[in-house]
């Protein structure tokens, strides 16, 4: 169980002599009986490494869970090999429930922090005890954008939103890609409402899947692999709960191309294919070599359809190239390779 703590709602930014209280907070944590906190960054109590040595000194005997919400002056320095303060580390803005949105964060946190002077971002140095975190998901279920927004909500000029909310070949996109960037599973539906939940049960309980993001060989933790030369342009762009802020003019490209190698010897990788666009790609209009797939081999023998399930498909002779079959509108393909 966590603690939201530094929060944009309720924290004592905006009155006069406000301070941290780094040492009573921890102690709170600690009595309170929570595991984890999520130290946000709109309070006066940004400071990441305070909070680490607060908390471990309220409970020496057990550490508590740290995640470092959008303080990204304690992000940048993130190497493959650092020692972090916070075991998780936000590397996006705010997720909305709208897909061109989750998809634009997703290429977001496959750069590494501070790359071109941005401090978003999350791959390569993602590792264990370090773990980036393109924040929570947004499956089926997890709610729509709102539509009673005024007019200059987060300074957008119109309230007027998509409607939002994931079907299940976005939220197949979406998790899978969780998966495969090896991040945190934070669930974003009412875990009291039994039909939100029944929408992302199918999704959310797939054992290869949840195989994939678990896997960890020290060295990969997933990454972009190829993406579209073509873009989508003049894109609006959500971000929070309800998609409350808007950026314009946006642009993505058409689908990517994640993968991520599960096992050290090499014998296992996971990839996916995801379309951003509402048009269809035929099938075999994306290719990837096995080079690019693997790190030390350049062929496969087998593949594993995730969300297709039923038994590995065993090809006659090793190959070479990663073909993607038709992918419809906003959708993926997601598989094991292996040699």
């Amino acid at each position: 169980m966590g603690w939201y703590h530094n929060n944009c709602w309720c924290n004592e930014r905006g009155h006069s002599g406000a301070q941290a209280h780094y040492t009573e907070d921890a102690l709170a944590t600690v009595q309170y009986g929570f595991d984890g906190i999520k130290v946000d960054s709109c309070g006066p109590a940004g400071n990441v490494s305070a909070w680490r040595l607060a908390l471990d000194m309220a409970s020496p005997n057990k550490r508590i869970q740290l995640e470092n919400c959008r303080n990204y002056d304690y992000t940048r320095e993130i190497s493959p090999k650092s020692k972090c303060d916070a075991e998780l580390f936000r590397s996006t803005e705010d997720n909305a429930p709208d897909f061109l949105s989750i998809m634009a964060n997703l290429v977001t946190n496959g750069n590494k922090p501070g790359t071109g002077g941005d401090v978003h971002g999350g791959l390569p140095v993602s590792h264990s005890g370090c773990w980036s975190y393109p924040d929570m998901l947004e499956t089926t279920g997890s709610g729509t954008c709102r539509q009673d927004l005024p007019d200059g909500t987060c300074g957008a000029k119109s309230g007027k939103r998509r409607v939002g909310g994931l079907n299940q070949n976005q939220s197949k996109a979406h998790f899978g890609a969780w998966c495969v960037v090896s991040s945190p599973l934070i669930l974003g539906h009412n875990l009291a409402d039994d039909s939100q939940y029944d929408q992302a049960w199918p999704i959310i309980s797939n054992k290869a899947a949840l195989k994939v993001n678990q896997a960890w060989n020290g060295v990969d933790p997933g990454r972009l692999i190829t993406k579209a030369n073509t873009s989508m342009q003049n894109l609006s762009l959500y971000h929070g709960a309800g998609c409350e802020c808007v950026w314009g003019g946006q642009s993505l490209p058409e689908w990517t191309v994640w993968g991520k190698q599960l096992d050290i010897a090499g014998l296992e990788a996971a990839t996916i294919a995801i379309n951003f666009s509402d048009e269809v790609i035929p099938a075999k209009t994306i290719t990837v070599s096995a080079r690019q797939i693997f790190t030390d081999t350049s062929t496969f023998s087998t593949e594993e359809d995730i969300w297709g399930g039923g038994s590995p498909r065993k090809y006659q002779k090793p190959q070479a190239v990663w073909e993607v079959p038709e992918l419809a509108p906003q959708s993926s393909y997601f598989v094991i390779l292996r040699r």
